[in-house]
């Protein structure tokens, strides 16, 4: 057999392993939409979908999120699942699509996916401008992009009564407004604001967002300078770390409250004013702790799961009380020492809970609770992330074992 026999024979041979590939690919996600729709999924201690299948499939955390992502979308794009289960497409070909297509246009790049790369769809279908509104539909039902409705046209008419501003009653702008407090164990907050006001808030957002990210990015590097906020907001999976806006608002009062201790200077006479002790102090959250549970200040008790991750791994500042009656408010200081969360972290590597690739921003836990009288030796102590911790604390799921043990 010539090289060039060879060459052809074993580009046919992938290119037959390859659709049965994507036909297997195409079954799981017929499998996952049915589960989706379902909510089969969800048992303690899964987070997402996406977790549930790098678990129980093996597949990576890019590969979960496609399948789901086709999954998602495959009732709205038949041609493109069709495709995938004709073994035409891959699976990643399909996510694109399943990213950037409108319904209306499933046909048109469905067709285009089958012979183009994944690069090469990526580049094309990413930028291109599917404009929806302004559209008409042929006979066949069909959507001609680019073209506009004659209900469309009609309104941009200078003659059309929609046309005329002046025919627009002018309604008086609301100013913004807030509310938040306490139910059920949460904290809600509710913002209002006109559009002006809120472009500047979500401005502000968006930059402490995009600060908090590259922040995890260059701590997951070796190279970042420990600032981020409460690591009870940080849930990672593995790869890029994931940032919320509920993330931003947070590291926005984080930010507030660490720059109350800069001393300001002020006054004609340019004298120094630093009061930023005390007025941390005075912002500073306090929980209440006796023998029967916890609190915050001025508020109804708080669930014993919540004080028992709380005690497992943070600062705290106790108030000690005797009798019913405060009596000292003790220096803030770590549950677990330093030390100790050092050998636990180095000797866990992540998250301990089956299946989670969370690397950072672990906390320690007590096996056995450190209200219950659990020690805070290694022999007692695991690394969580987040999630899992939170979960473990509300009663989700049951931690067992010996965490000295890589099996556990």
């Amino acid at each position: 057999m010539s090289s060039a026999q060879q060459i052809e024979q074993d580009w046919d041979h992938v290119a037959s392993l390859a659709a049965d590939l994507h036909d297997a690919h195409a079954r799981l996600v017929d499998f996952v939409a049915t589960v989706l729709k379902q909510g089969s999924w969800q048992a303690a201690g899964l987070r997402s979908p996406e977790h549930w299948l790098m678990l129980r499939a093996g597949l990576s955390r890019g590969q979960a999120a496609a399948v789901l992502l086709m999954a998602r979308r495959s009732g709205e794009l038949p041609t493109t699942a069709a495709a995938l289960r004709a073994g035409r497409i891959s699976l990643d070909q399909a996510a694109v699509v399943a990213r950037h297509t409108p319904a209306a246009y499933d046909e048109s790049v469905a067709q285009f996916a089958a012979h183009a790369s994944v690069t090469q769809l990526q580049r094309s279908v990413a930028r291109y401008d599917f404009a929806l509104e302004p559209a008409t539909v042929d006979e066949s039902g069909r959507v001609l992009p680019g073209e506009k409705t004659p209900a469309a046209a009609a309104s941009d008419h200078p003659d059309h009564p929609e046309a005329d501003e002046s025919a627009v009653p002018v309604e008086p702008v609301e100013p913004a407004s807030l509310s938040m407090g306490y139910a059920d164990g949460r904290f809600r907050l509710r913002y209002d604001a006109p559009a002006e006001v809120g472009a500047v808030v979500e401005a502000a957002l968006a930059e402490v967002k995009d600060h908090l990210f590259h922040s995890l990015a260059t701590d997951a590097d070796g190279g970042g300078d420990g600032d981020v906020l409460d690591p009870h907001r940080h849930v990672t999976d593995g790869g890029s770390p994931r940032v919320t806006w509920a993330d931003a608002l947070t590291l926005v009062a984080t930010r507030s409250l660490d720059t109350a201790g800069i001393t300001s200077t002020g006054g004609k006479g340019g004298e120094g004013r630093a009061d930023g002790a005390a007025r941390r102090a005075r912002y500073r959250v306090q929980i209440h702790l006796d023998t029967d549970g916890g609190w915050l200040t001025g508020q109804p008790r708080l669930p014993r799961h919540i004080i028992d991750g709380l005690t497992c791994d943070g600062t705290l500042t106790p108030v000690w009380e005797s009798g019913g009656h405060p009596v000292n408010v003790g220096r803030a200081h770590r549950v677990v020492p330093h030390r100790t969360r050092v050998l636990v972290l180095d000797r866990d590597r992540g998250c301990r809970f089956p299946g989670c690739g969370t690397t950072r921003h672990l906390e320690v836990h007590h096996l056995t609770h450190w209200r219950d009288g659990g020690p805070t030796d290694l022999a007692n102590l695991l690394g969580l992330c987040p999630f899992h911790h939170d979960g473990h604390h509300r009663g989700e799921f049951t931690i067992t074992g010996d965490p000295t043990r890589a099996t556990g």
